[in-house]
């Protein structure tokens, strides 16, 4: 029996760093339920020798955690929501095929609607996430052109003040 373990070579992308979005904090219902988790977590570390940094410590990745659970939670409520519509939609279609009615244009209207009002919302924050990563990635770059012109100027005024 011989068991071989790989574990150098990775297959596919490497895994997407998780980020908060600016939607999640703006539910209610995540709100609240952030809420009763640190509730939860004062509540069971509570005592007189526990420090604040402490908790905080404790708090961050359990918070992340939930976050990272609602994130996904309300990203299958979004799938699971458009997969209804389009259902309903081709069902709607099928019955106009069969038999025209307006009333069910409508319908296919406001459903058609619907599924364009949700997937341009994740299109805008892939564009909103997409946006921040460049900003980051110029504020890198401008701090190492930064760094080797700052030597420069330093050493230049050095050499001023020394004349």
């Amino acid at each position: 029996m011989k068991l071989e373990i790989n574990h150098r070579k990775k297959s596919g992308k490497p895994p997407k760093t998780w980020r908060l979005k600016n939607t999640l904090l703006k539910n209610k219902w995540a709100n609240r339920n952030i809420r009763k988790e640190i509730k939860k977590i004062m509540e069971t570390k509570e005592s007189e020798n526990t420090t604040i940094q402490t908790l905080w410590d404790v708090a961050k990745p359990v918070l992340r955690g939930k976050y990272i659970a609602l994130q996904a939670y309300f990203k299958k409520l979004e799938k699971v929501q458009v997969q209804n519509l389009t259902v309903h939609l081709k069902e709607q279609e099928r019955e106009q095929q069969e038999h025209p009615k307006p009333s069910r244009r409508r319908e296919i209207r406001k459903i058609r609607a619907e599924i364009n009002n949700i997937e341009t919302k994740e299109t805008v924050e892939q564009i909103n996430e997409t946006k921040s990563c460049l900003l980051e990635k110029i504020n890198k770059n401008c701090q190492t052109i930064d760094k080797p012109l700052a030597r420069l100027l330093k050493k230049k005024k050095e050499s001023t003040q020394t004349d």
